[in-house]
């Protein structure tokens, strides 16, 4: 998703901080909420449970990957 973000936006909004931050954004962790809805309406909480944690896990590795990268292509 961030390469995405990055090929699309990167045409017409400049470089920059706010840039920057989008992109890396787009590469955050699946948050709590989806294991939360799971609960609620009765869905796979297990494998919601199991995408939450594999997602927080590589962000450990693309987080500062991302920021490396829009560092230097900008």
């Amino acid at each position: 998703m961030p390469a995405v973000i990055w090929a699309v936006f990167h045409g017409f909004v400049p470089a920059g901080l706010m840039f920057s931050v989008a992109v890396v954004l787009a590469g955050m962790p699946v948050a709590t909420n989806g294991t939360m809805l799971c609960y609620q309406y009765g869905g796979n909480s297990r494998v919601m449970a199991q995408g939450t944690f594999v997602t927080t896990v590589l962000a450990l590795v693309s987080i500062p990957l991302l920021a490396t990268f829009v560092t230097a292509v900008g």
